[in-house]
């Protein structure tokens, strides 16, 4: 018996020959793979990009399928018209550049006993979304709201006790208004109620 030694780049190389060699038969074969697009569909989506930039994948290939053109979102996207120019900044980017204007003014909804609505809410920002979530969860769904006089002795005591009372994860579990850890030494804990 005779044992055959070779680099291990041989088997390799021999491998990848034989791998190329049976693609390239298959690539020879007429009939198979995608067919061509036409050059009147490729010309049509460089039209539509350029008259419709805000339009996505989605769009493009709804539209064309109402035109009676079936076509697929690889082929949609390789005739596409790019857009050129620098890309758009990040958020992170537009935060740190546009923080001393950013303002953070929001309304929200509330419907009184009699179902009058007191507040208006337009479109958000996500640390007003935070708080406005906080003031339901924590205080609005609990009452009826009865009056605009009523709402507002409730949420000044809610301000109150969200500022001195009410510990925040992102303030390491303390308060806005820091206060001091009482410890169980002083004495038997009561609860009062705030809001």
């Amino acid at each position: 018996m005779r044992t055959l030694f070779s680099e291990p780049k041989r088997p390799i190389d021999w491998l990848k020959n034989r791998f190329e060699k049976s693609w390239e038969r298959v690539r020879r074969r007429k009939g198979t793979g995608r067919p061509r697009t036409d050059r009147d569909v490729q010309d049509l989506i460089r039209t539509m990009t350029r008259a419709n930039p805000t339009w996505g994948m989605p769009g493009l290939i709804g539209e064309l399928g109402k035109l009676g053109i079936t076509v697929g979102k690889t082929t949609v996207d390789q005739y596409r018209v790019r857009k050129r120019g620098a890309p758009a900044p990040s958020w992170k980017t537009f935060l740190t550049n546009e923080a001393k204007a950013i303002a953070g003014v929001d309304f929200f909804t509330v419907a009184t006993a009699i179902f009058r609505v007191l507040y208006r809410s337009p479109w958000q920002n996500p640390y007003c979304e935070r708080v406005i979530g906080s003031i339901r969860r924590d205080c609005l769904d609990r009452v009826i709201i009865f009056n605009e006089a009523h709402l507002r002795r409730i949420l000044d005591s809610y301000f109150e006790y969200y500022h001195r009372c009410r510990t925040h994860l992102s303030l390491a579990k303390d308060c806005p208004e820091p206060r001091a850890t009482d410890p169980p030494e002083n004495g038997k804990v009561i609860a009062f109620p705030k809001v």
